[in-house]
């Protein structure tokens, strides 16, 4: 499947990524511990995973692990502690981000002071950022590109409706992001920060194609929370969407297609990318996202059959 490319031998940083995350529930104040526990849980059980490390490598999981795996194998990094202690920090930073998008999408599931788990978790990714690379270069970029994925992020808050949003997809791609940052960080360690716009393009265009059929699967829970997607605007175009049928609709009628279009067009510009920065592994990347995209009719349909993808 698509993003299940890691090894799954012991010595894996994805495991001593899953332990920095444990432990540091463990060892915060009850309050806290309660919190992040919450959030780890919901974490644990995303895309039908069982654990905290399966829940990364799962094939329908963003594809940061397999990401930077590559990345540093391109940039000769590979083996190296620098980069595995990259990888470290980046599930720390996976992990509050993903408890930002619970506090703004479900504040009825999880409470306001669920604030301070994230604070914590960004903390444990600082520390491991800057156990990893010390020079500002790296970091300036961490900020650069985080505030950039802050602005994108408040700004679909606030254009709900996303009219003008469809004339240039790409901004659907700008909410991944935070994967950028440690291929930035493995960038600067290997003394080619010349890369790291070349490296944020290559994220965003994956990212748009990944986002794009990950609103074709969940086009049936959006429709019912009355939110708002390009995949859903273009179905509105053609009739009403009723939530109940939203995925047979997507199925039967022309947006589909349109979708796996769009896909592959952005998987294939962010394929093209990397193999014009000479990053083979990275490339193997956006070709796996090109597979997710063209299999994606097949996946709405397993799901419409409550079946597992």
């Amino acid at each position: 499947m698509p993003f299940d490319a890691t090894t799954s031998a012991p010595e894996h940083w994805t495991f001593d990524a899953a332990r920095d995350l444990a432990d540091l529930a463990a060892a915060a104040p009850p309050a806290l511990r309660r919190r992040l526990d919450a959030a780890l849980s919901r974490l644990a059980m995303m895309n039908g995973a069982r654990s905290l490390r399966e829940a990364f490598v799962r094939p329908a999981s963003t594809p940061f692990v397999a990401a930077v795996d590559a990345c540093a194998a391109d940039l000769g990094l590979a083996g190296d502690a620098r980069a595995a202690t990259m990888g470290r920090a980046t599930v720390a930073l996976y992990a509050y981000v993903r408890v930002q998008d619970d506090l703004v999408d479900e504040p009825d599931r999880v409470d306001r002071a669920s604030v301070y788990a994230a604070e914590a978790l960004l903390s444990e990714h600082l520390a491991r950022f800057s156990e990893a690379v010390s020079d500002p270069a790296a970091h300036a970029w961490r900020a650069r590109i985080m505030g950039r994925f802050a602005g994108v992020a408040a700004t679909e808050i606030d254009d709900r409706d996303g009219a003008a949003s469809d004339s240039d997809l790409g901004w659907m791609g700008e909410k991944f992001l935070p994967m950028a940052v440690p291929l930035a960080g493995l960038a600067v360690i290997a003394g080619r920060g010349a890369l790291v716009p070349s490296l944020v393009e290559f994220v965003r265009e994956v990212g748009t194609a990944l986002q794009l059929v990950n609103d074709a699967f969940n086009v049936c829970e959006d429709a019912l929370g009355g939110r708002t997607t390009p995949v859903l605007r273009w179905m509105r175009e053609t009739g009403t969407v009723e939530p109940s049928s939203a995925r047979a609709t997507l199925l039967s009628g022309p947006v589909m297609a349109r979708v796996v279009d769009e896909g592959r067009r952005y998987a294939d510009a962010a394929t093209a990318r990397a193999d014009a920065m000479g990053m083979t592994e990275l490339a193997a990347v956006g070709r796996r996202a090109r597979a997710m995209v063209d299999h994606a009719p097949e996946r709405v349909c397993r799901l419409m059959l409550g079946m597992t993808v």
